[in-house]
């Protein structure tokens, strides 16, 4: 921290911290959140804290930044698990990712498939066994992202357009209930038989009403917060500072929605003055933040002279895709191109540890790759992408069928070690959150505003897109090319996000 001169909207971060109230601060991307917090921590360095982040980069790089403090870094999840039963570790050892809906239909007593009438009356349809076991297993999972006391069924997740008769649909949600009830009773017992869910431990955790014991909690990443941690903080007695961006909730799907707005602080405090960029990037960021609807004006860093293309001349430092195929696109043009790549973060051991796992299925029905062992075929696996455990699996599955296993653990074992030098970067949006370079090049797979099919002059966009837009053109900080984002200089007259 030595030379650091605190921006005058620090200087009211601080002056909320010391009111020992809570307080929510607003920091846009880049504006220096971390070493805001750090001031806070530094100014009574007695005082003991949390530092909650959501993954462990994050968390080990603020050890480094907090020593000297009384503050302890570490991620919500291990913090959860430090203050479980030690039978969730012993039964984290060697835990399978997914677990074969075989395993769990015979520990609930899934025996048979579950017949129904139509809304109309005029047939009889079927749900097979596996049908009902993944809603069994998806109606766990439900309940285990809320803060609720006890599985009920307003959690219970049946397929959708079910059609089926009120007195039917009644009693197929008190037998998926029962099971799900089972279920989570042999997640959370000693003796379960069942492999371990990660989320199991931290909805076991939030259930005991945990106390932090500490004298003030940082919450980084405030945007991301799913309703049970937002339950575990607001039932703190300590003195909450609630850090993040909500421009930047790219992780709805996951339950956070609105998060930063669940917590009713005495004091609140923003951060606009972006330290990673100039005022050209800064100008391009102001617009997904006006589409966003945010009152907010990042302003950037004078003494940087970013600027702002549609595509960049020279080769960009990094190239940010939205999807996991528009990266494997930019990865083998890169190494065409003649080139060295390398993939950001762990996404490219995790891509290339899943083709394996999806090319021994296709050759031989098994895999040694642990996440797949479950799975007696590809075909199989296909099947489970289709289910909502497995949602997070089908955009790997099409891009398996767009171009083959074999072809992407090939593209993959070519890039450069992470740690290592590369011509270019690759990282899809989701991963570059937290990350900058200097020159950015945004790749053509981003949405674009979608026309109404009833109304020609209505465009629409999910608000998760235009986020995850603001997120990737803030990640730069000399140069940017918008490329497929370049339509908000384009703006359609009426385009509403939904």
């Amino acid at each position: 921290m030595s030379g650091f001169t605190p921006t005058p909207e620090q200087d009211h971060a601080l002056l909320c911290y010391r009111t020992s109230s809570d307080v929510v601060i607003q920091a846009l991307a880049g504006t220096g959140k971390t070493s805001t917090l750090e001031m806070l921590a530094r100014y009574k360095p007695s005082r003991q804290g949390l530092y909650l982040a959501f993954n462990k980069v994050i968390a080990t790089e603020a050890q480094r930044r907090f020593s000297g403090t009384g503050v302890r870094p570490m991620t919500m999840h291990a913090l959860a698990l430090r203050n479980s039963p030690d039978f969730f570790r012993e039964r984290l050892q060697g835990a399978q990712r997914f677990t074969h809906w075989g395993q769990i239909a015979k520990v609930c007593g899934v025996t048979d498939g579950y017949s129904f009438s139509t809304t109309d009356q005029a047939s009889v349809k079927s749900l097979k066994r596996e049908t009902i076991t993944n809603c069994v297993k998806d109606t766990v999972g439900s309940f285990m992202r809320t803060a609720d006391p006890e599985l009920t069924v307003e959690h219970v997740r049946l397929p959708k357009a079910l059609h089926a008769a009120d007195g039917a649909l009644e009693q197929l949600r008190a037998l998926v209930l029962n099971n799900a009830r089972i279920l989570w009773a042999d997640y959370v017992s000693p003796t379960g038989t069942l492999p371990m869910n990660h989320q199991a431990y931290v909805k076991h955790w939030q259930l005991s009403s945990p106390s932090l014991n500490t004298d003030f909690v940082f919450v980084d990443e405030a945007q991301d917060l799913d309703p049970l941690l937002i339950d575990v903080i607001l039932k703190q007695q300590c003195q909450r500072i609630v850090v993040g961006d909500e421009n930047q909730a790219i992780y709805e799907w996951r339950g956070a929605r609105n998060s930063m707005q669940q917590f009713p602080a005495a004091w609140r405090s923003t951060l606009t003055q972006s330290f990673r960029f100039g005022p050209g990037v800064a100008e391009e960021a102001q617009k997904w933040l006006s589409l966003l609807g945010s009152d907010l004006q990042i302003s950037g860093t004078p003494m940087r002279d970013s600027r702002v293309y549609g595509m960049l001349h020279d080769a960009p430092d990094v190239s940010i895709c939205r999807t996991n195929a528009g990266a494997i696109v930019e990865v083998v043009e890169g190494q065409r191109a003649g080139r060295s790549v390398k993939i950001a973060g762990d996404k490219g051991y995790e891509l290339s540890r899943m083709s394996k796992g999806a090319l021994e299925l296709q050759q031989n029905g098994k895999t040694s790759q642990a996440d797949f062992q479950i799975f007696e075929s590809w075909d199989q696996l296909v099947e489970f992408s289709e289910t909502e455990e497995g949602a997070e699996l089908e955009a790997f599955v099409g891009m398996v069928d767009r171009f083959g296993a074999q072809s992407i653990v090939d593209a993959i074992d070519a890039c450069v070690k992470p740690g290592q030098h590369a011509d270019l970067t690759v990282s899809t949006a989701h991963t570059s959150k937290g990350m900058e370079w200097g020159s950015v090049q945004v790749s053509g797979d981003f949405a674009r505003p979608k026309k109404d099919k009833l109304d020609e002059t209505r465009h629409t966009l999910r608000a998760e897109e235009a986020r995850l837009a603001y997120v990737t053109v803030t990640r730069a900080q000399d140069l940017l090319g918008t490329g497929s984002l370049n339509w908000i200089n384009k703006t359609p007259d009426r385009l509403e996000l939904i």
